[in-house]
């Protein structure tokens, strides 16, 4: 409901307010004679009006309060999709960052596997595809979905777990990383990069999404 037409109904209403008010003293005396052997004298015309009154009034407040209920319903869902696009955003630079950028003490994913010295870190890509397949079902549930965009992002998910995978494999001990050949560790950089390659492509498709919701 448009902000005239909810503006209109709160003029209403208190023109309503204004006649109830008036007709209370007819209704009152017209509710005494009935149930009572009194028999004043009563404006039966303005009884009526008052009782309409009362009963149009009382339409038009259910119409606004549940108007007004679905209004903030319909903003809380807003902003829990708004806020679950934002996290799946957080995840998917989360991981790009840290796949890509070496800091002082923590070398990126990418550089560690070059290096063949993935330690702890070798589980972390399977977690942060973890967090994007869970962010994904969150936005998913509440966005009338783009079936292509998110088609493309399941797709980049299963790359990755099956990247992480590979990289839980091959630096299980020392032992499997001298006997995994140099390709393989120039494979699983490749596949990280086009993962990257593919989030960051996808990245504006989702702030417009975000930019679109209702």
């Amino acid at each position: 409901m448009s902000l005239e037409r909810s503006a209109t109904f709160l003029i209403l209403e208190a023109l309503l307010v204004y006649i109830i008010t008036i007709c209370l003293a007819p209704i009152r005396t017209y509710i005494v004679n009935k149930f009572s052997s009194q028999n004043v004298a009563v404006n039966e015309a303005a009884v009526i009006i008052g009782i309409a009154a009362i009963i149009i009034f009382t339409i038009i407040t259910y119409y606004l309060i549940l108007h007004f209920r679905n209004y903030l319903k319909s903003k809380k869902a807003k902003e829990t999709v708004e806020a679950n696009l934002d996290l799946l955003l957080h995840d998917i630079e989360d991981f790009v960052k840290k796949w890509r950028v070496t800091r002082f003490l923590r070398p990126s994913y990418r550089r560690e596997i070059q290096r063949k010295s993935m330690g702890v870190s070798r589980f972390m890509v399977r977690n942060h595809a973890n967090a994007i397949r869970s962010s994904i079902k969150s936005v998913k549930v509440l966005v009338n979905p783009n079936v292509r965009l998110f088609t493309s992002l399941d797709e980049i998910v299963k790359t990755m777990i099956d990247l992480s995978l590979d990289i839980e494999q091959v630096f299980e001990s020392v032992a499997s990383v001298k006997q995994t050949s140099d390709s393989k560790f120039s494979e699983m950089v490749s596949i990280g990069d086009n993962i990257c390659i593919k989030f960051r492509s996808i990245v504006p498709e989702l702030e417009e999404l975000k930019a679109k919701i209702p």
